[in-house]
């Protein structure tokens, strides 16, 4: 939005709400009292002090009067650059460029200042949006009153975060103080661990309080909707919304360091981008190196490869946490108050996985209003929740304008919403548009054969059961742990064929709960069958001896690595062996395989590698630009390529030989259990003889 469009924003917002020019001094007279300056709209603050001199001028001329204090080209003063990124925002949006173009003006020298004050003035469209998304980050909704938006600061309880390879945990308040000079976080943490209200929290307090960095928040599972899709160009256009401003001018603030990007939820992208979007996140930390990123998503081998980036993890709650965050709920006393006493006297040390976590507290809650048993299985307790929310509105139907429009019972509601699961989950969609939800959700219907109308059944999952929410115009499971949860009901009850396909095709999302418990539902099931035939293929193909290969081969094949123009060669990737995918996948159903690579180490394979470059035979290389003269080389090398010696300083061999070693004593175990079960049965029916 240019400078004349912009002030004729202000005289029409002033002829509108004010009638005059002296109102418009009194507005903002008004505005200041009782609030610190610089929390004032820095716009009115320029036209009042203008238009004070000049009380009896009409609003018409506002325009004139501001495009003369405005147009002063190189002389234009921070206040005045100020003044024109407040255009169409409000006070809080101005207050937060304000502070941006101050510290511009503070931190940056000669033609980059001037630049980049000049970029942020050019910004002022963005205002619009800054100010509508603070206003949607600073509410949300919870299972305990899902129907009632809530607000985050006073339900928001303070998070502890976990720093790789340091002993000491920081909070959120600390990870903001990091932000304000340049920093690269990455936060993981499982579903329900509320990574989302993280970066929530982060984006409203550098809005409500800016220090000089102006927060733009982005669901990078929007990116899913979008043809080739460039986190810049998506951000321009959401930000911007009618105006004109062009991409260079975000890219030139950028370069002066002004923004804080809050990437939320790299897990909800659709796998086939996620490579490209992580390609991008990377390019533009080393393009903008004065700006902080922040990327929140589930536990993920690839963030291990981003070495710029500090690796964050959300710590579990303690029991002070679970108190504090149960009070802060708006529910009824007296359940919040026994469920506490519960939490005090012992419920929290024998239900730690779930009252460390706060979704599943919450659904605690609900679930011991309801029944003081407390599943300890995680699949038990998502089925013990469900009933819970769908019976729920029985028990409170009078405060309904309707009752349930489907009248489906409780096993057919949950078929449904199986295959609904089922459906959305392989296709990756955890949004949807009206037209799309009630699509699936016909094909489910259709599959049971129910005569139940789409829209009924909307109605239900979203109004009286409250398993899907609405925000604008899109739908969305009300957490993705539920999608996750039917998704499994459903498998466990499909034939063997079908279960193992599926088990194969999605054995690439190593950090959802899918199979965790689909195993936990179906282990009698799934032991003897898809266990046993692929351990027993891997057992007899890898291990000691001439015609065996290494676990480190069955594991891993090689690794990737980028080198910059002028800089050393940075690891960035494995590649997966003949085996990983079955590693994987048998490290989702028995956690004691896991391996969390804490002592891995890559310093000596990269200088290896770099002092080597020209000399060792990779598979493949690719060439990225950054820019006009910065190029990445990436290649991927072959462990045959390189010295053993060299590989076993990773600690990858080691690795490697844990998993191995602990899938042959699962496999042992699983022989004893299955003789164990033969015995017990063959014993039963000779007695019965």
């Amino acid at each position: 939005m240019g400078v004349i469009a912009g002030v004729t924003v202000i005289a029409r917002a002033c002829a509108e709400e004010h009638g005059d020019a002296v109102s418009f001094h009194t507005r903002f007279e008004r505005q200041k009292r009782g609030r610190r300056v610089s929390s004032v709209s820095p716009a009115l603050f320029v036209c009042s002090t203008s238009i004070r001199n000049e009380p009896n001028i009409s609003v018409t001329q506002i325009p004139s009067i501001l495009d003369r204090i405005f147009c002063r080209g190189e002389a234009m003063t921070g206040i005045e650059a100020a003044a024109i990124v407040k255009v169409g925002a409000s006070a809080g949006a101005g207050a937060v460029f304000k502070a941006a173009i101050e510290r511009a003006e503070k931190i940056l020298k000669g033609p980059t200042r001037t630049l980049a004050v000049k970029a942020l003035a050019a910004l002022s469209g963005y205002g619009a949006f800054l100010d509508e998304t603070n206003e949607r980050v600073s509410t949300f909704k919870t299972f305990a009153n899902p129907t009632q938006p809530v607000s985050l600061l006073d339900h928001f309880v303070t998070i502890e975060l976990e720093q790789f390879r340091k002993k000491k945990n920081i909070t959120q308040d600390d990870l903001i103080e990091k932000l304000i000079k340049p920093a690269r976080i990455v936060i993981s943490a499982t579903a329900g661990y509320g990574k989302s209200m993280a970066m929530r929290y982060i984006a409203l307090s550098l809005y409500e309080n800016p220090r000089g960095r102006i927060p733009l928040f982005l669901e990078l599972r929007h990116l899913n909707r979008v043809n080739s899709p460039d986190i810049l160009t998506f951000i321009n256009a959401t930000y911007r919304r009618v105006t004109d401003i062009q991409i260079e001018n975000l890219k030139q603030g950028l370069r002066g360091g002004a923004f804080v990007l809050l990437l939320d939820g790299f897990d909800e992208l659709n796998h086939e981008i996620r490579p490209t979007i992580e390609a991008q996140i990377l390019e533009l930390a080393r393009e903008y190196p004065l700006c902080s990123f922040v990327v929140s998503g589930r536990p993920d081998d690839r963030f291990s490869a981003w070495r710029a980036f500090s690796r964050l993890k959300i710590a579990p709650m303690s029991k002070y946490q679970a108190v504090e965050l149960i009070t802060k709920l708006e529910y009824d006393k007296g359940v919040k108050q026994r469920f506490i006493t519960k939490i005090k006297k012992g419920l929290y040390e024998t239900h730690e996985s779930f009252l460390s976590t706060p979704l599943l507290a919450i659904l605690m809650l609900l679930t011991y209003e309801q029944n003081a048993n407390i599943p300890d299985k995680m699949h038990l307790f998502y089925a013990k929740a469900f009933e819970t929310l769908f019976h729920k509105h029985d028990a409170l139907k009078e405060q309904y304008a309707r009752k349930r429009q489907s009248n489906l019972q409780v096993d057919e509601f949950e078929k449904i919403f199986s295959i609904f699961c089922l459906k959305t989950y392989v296709l990756e969609k955890i949004e949807f548009s009206k037209t799309e939800i009630l699509k699936f959700i016909g094909d489910a219907l259709g599959y049971e054969k129910s005569n139940v109308g789409s829209e009924d059944y909307l109605f239900d999952i979203e109004e009286a059961v409250c398993l899907v929410m609405r925000e604008g115009q899109s739908f969305f499971f009300v957490h993705r742990s539920f999608q996750e949860y039917f998704t499994a009901v459903f498998l466990s009850n499909c034939p063997e064929d079908i279960r193992d396909e599926f088990i194969d095709k999605v054995s690439s999302r190593y950090w959802d709960n899918v199979l965790p418990m689909l195993f936990d539902m179906s282990a009698d099931q799934l032991e003897p069958s898809w266990v046993v035939r692929n351990a027993d293929t891997y057992l007899a193909s890898v291990g000691e001896g001439p015609d065996k290969m290494s676990p480190l081969e069955a594991r891993f094949q090689g690794m990737g690595f980028q080198r910059h123009h002028h800089g050393r060669a940075v690891f960035s990737s494995v590649m997966p062996g003949k085996f990983s995918k079955f590693i994987s996948i048998m490290r989702r159903f028995y956690p004691s395989i896991e391996n969390n690579g804490a002592d891995l180490n890559f310093s000596k394979i990269e200088d290896f590698v770099f002092k080597n470059w020209d000399n060792i035979p990779f598979n493949r290389e690719i060439e990225h630009r950054i820019g006009d003269d910065e190029v990445i080389m990436s290649r991927d090398i072959e462990f045959c390529n390189l010295p053993y010696e060299i590989l076993e300083s990773t600690g990858l061999p080691i690795y490697a030989g844990r998993e191995y070693n602990e899938i042959k004593n699962v496999r042992s175990k699983v022989d004893m259990t299955q003789k164990a079960k033969t015995e017990f049965l063959s014993k039963l029916f000779s007695d019965k003889e």
